[in-house]
């Protein structure tokens, strides 16, 4: 059985878990002038600008490392902070009856509001990885 290692959490994945990531990435291409800096990010690399990374797979319940990395550069966040904010998008894909739920499992009860809920559940995961 062929396992690769992730660069970031050392974890070994089959080849399907895993994405080859630009070490510097997400470089935006929203313009005309921006698409040969963008072409050139993409194409014009060595095997040193690449990186193997592990992806999500639900079924494992599992928050690939590349996604948090990409969450992470596209919004100025570290990687922890990232991770906390991958946990929530992920935690807000549920039905408000699963969230809440959830929420009151960790001692939380909120309003049937949307955004009440995402602050809630992100000062939740910030409290348990500060204290892990």
């Amino acid at each position: 059985k062929w396992l690769i290692e992730c660069n970031i959490c050392k974890g070994l994945f089959k080849l399907t878990d895993v994405n080859v990531d630009h070490r510097i990435g997400e470089f935006p291409c929203t313009n005309r002038d921006e698409f040969q800096s963008y072409l050139l990010s993409r194409l014009d690399v060595g095997f040193d600008d690449l990186q193997i990374l592990c992806v999500d797979n639900p079924k494992k319940n599992h928050i690939g490392c590349h996604q948090i990395k990409t969450l992470g550069e596209r919004y100025g966040l570290s990687f922890e902070e990232a991770k906390i904010e991958k946990q929530v998008i992920d935690l807000m894909k549920k039905k408000a009856s699963e969230i809440d739920k959830w929420l009151l499992d960790k001692g939380v009860k909120v309003g049937k509001n949307k955004e009440a809920r995402r602050n809630a559940i992100r000062e939740i995961l910030k409290n348990e990885n500060e204290t892990k």
